[in-house]
Order: C-alpha cells, then sequence, then structure tokens
C-alpha cells in the first residue's frame, strides 16, 4: 500500500474537519450532507468519529478511581485481548461480540473490585445485597457474551458458493 500524496492528506483533513464542524452547537445543514457524504463514502470511518463501543469503554476506563498509569495499563491489557481473541481476523458478528466480551469483562472486573473493597470495610446488610446482585447480574452478562462467541465460532459457518457465468465463486 502506497503513502497518501500530500494533495490527497489535505483532501482529506477538508472532508474531516466538516465531521469536526457537525460538532458545533449549531450545525450547518451543508456540513451534515458533506458528513454524511464523507461517512456514506468511506464506510470505516465512522469508527473514528462514533464508535459507541469505544466510547463507553474508554468511559468506563476513565471513571475508574486510578492513577493514570494503571488507567493507560487497562487500555494495554484491553488492546491484546482484542489481539488475543482473534479481532483483526474475525468476521463482523465476531467482532461485535468481542468488544461486547471485554466491556462486560471491564465491568466485572470493577464491581468484583468494589465488592471486595465492600467486604474490607463495615457496610450495611441493605448495601451488600445490592454488592451481592450487582456482581451477579455483570456475572451473568459477562458469561453470556462468552458463550455466544463461543456458539456462533462452534457454528464454523460454512463458505458460500455461487455460480456466476459458468465461473465458481467462493464466498466466506
Amino acid at each position: 500500500m502506497s503513502e497518501p500524496t500530500t494533495g490527497q492528506l489535505t483532501t482529506l483533513r477538508q472532508k474531516l474537519q466538516a465531521l469536526d464542524r457537525c460538532n458545533a452547537d449549531a450545525p450547518t445543514d451543508e456540513d451534515l450532507a458533506a458528513a454524511r457524504k464523507l461517512l456514506k463514502g468511506s464506510p470505516d470511518l465512522w469508527r473514528v468519529y462514533g464508535d459507541v463501543c469505544d466510547m463507553v469503554t474508554r468511559n468506563v476506563i476513565s471513571g475508574i478511581r486510578a492513577a493514570a498509569g494503571v488507567k493507560e495499563s487497562i487500555s494495554a491489557g484491553r488492546e491484546a485481548m482484542l489481539h488475543q481473541f482473534g479481532y483483526e481476523t474475525a468476521p463482523l458478528m465476531e467482532r461485535m461480540l468481542i468488544d461486547h466480551i471485554l466491556l462486560c469483562w471491564l465491568r466485572l472486573q470493577l464491581a468484583e473490585h468494589r465488592y471486595t473493597s465492600f467486604w474490607q470495610g463495615d457496610g450495611s446488610t441493605e448495601l451488600a445485597m445490592f454488592w451481592e446482585k450487582r456482581l451477579s447480574a455483570v456475572q451473568r452478562r459477562y458469561l453470556r457474551a462468552v458463550e455466544t462467541l463461543a456458539r456462533i465460532r462452534r457454528m464454523d459457518l460454512p463458505a458460500i458458493q455461487v455460480n456466476v457465468a459458468d465461473k465458481q465463486v467462493n464466498i466466506a
């Protein structure tokens, strides 16, 4: 793959500015139309500007009461787990499930941490019940997500074979 030219980079920057202008308090109809056209022409660009899963994950990590280095370590660990799950080469459905599993895993670890912290101090029975229910709920979500990914991968969906004008085309 060749490096983009200066002209191509300039054009891309101008197009991305239309997306930036859409984040203003009152974007113009022209800016919104330009953003729609850009996003339609570049289907993966939404991940840069509007990947909700990524935004939620970053919000969860930034909300952790820990030093910046710990938060960076958590983010790096998430990236390593994405790689271990085979995210880069996984089909779309599996990538969505992997994202969900890692978000559930993060929430589970935070709930476990808070649950453990609660039991180290003196707390009310009412608060103990809250943390028991919370921990059980995030455990269920996590396990359900993992089981769903395992089920999808076990299905090992076959490739589709299509014959077009006497030519065989295999689609994975």
